[in-house]
């Protein structure tokens, strides 16, 4: 696939982590890579650089919110995580982060949106997953839409599946990065020069 690389495509200047949280059905978290294009003067750029999941129907075994918040924290313990995203339903669970001194905040869980956003940055080819995910690109791979509820006039995803995508939604679609503009930047370096050199004739003067 298109989207799928075997390496990170820049150097990640950060990343974030989205959640999908669950006990009856899977837990996946998403480690994403962020470039926001400023050392390269290019586009932002994204990819998911690994996944944790967590299936109790699979392993025979349900985990604690406890023993959950613990594995997320040994995840990314090595990485400059800015932000954890999840689904604002689960509160209680985002309080077993925060209590760990992690940044988990309620996500944008606008479905539709959400999922067009995902789509386009991956057209745009600026959102990748790395081949360590398989959990994330079978979920992709097989991703449907519902037929029954694009007969009432709903554009809405089959919700099954969709663990690992929900977690890269939530992070994708709540995470706003900054954006290098080059003509912005050479304006305002420009300005700030010129003010310096007016405060420091003033200055001297």
């Amino acid at each position: 696939s298109l989207y799928v690389l075997k390496k990170p495509p820049r150097a990640a200047e950060y990343w974030i982590l989205g959640i999908d949280y669950g006990t009856n059905n899977a837990f996946a978290a998403v480690l994403i890579g962020i470039s926001t294009g400023i050392s390269t003067q290019s586009s932002p750029m994204m990819w998911v650089e690994k996944e944790y999941y967590w299936d109790s129907k699979v392993t025979g075994r349900q985990k604690t919110n406890s023993e959950f918040a613990d594995d997320v924290k040994a995840f990314i313990e090595p990485y400059a995580v800015k932000a954890i995203y999840m689904d604002p339903s689960a509160a209680s669970f985002r309080l077993e982060l925060q209590r760990r001194g992690l940044h988990a905040v309620n996500a944008d869980n606008d479905v539709e949106n959400g999922i067009q956003k995902v789509t386009s940055e991956m057209k745009k080819g600026s959102l990748f997953i790395l081949d360590t995910c398989p959990n994330l690109i079978r979920e992709v791979e097989g991703y449907v839409w519902d037929a029954k509820r694009a007969e009432k006039g709903f554009d809405e995803p089959l919700k099954a599946n969709d663990h690992a995508i929900d977690a890269m939604r939530y992070a994708v679609h709540s995470h706003k990065i900054s954006i290098y503009d080059s003509i912005k930047h050479k304006e305002q370096r420009d300005q700030y020069i010129h003010t310096r050199y007016l405060l420091d004739g003033r200055q001297y003067s």
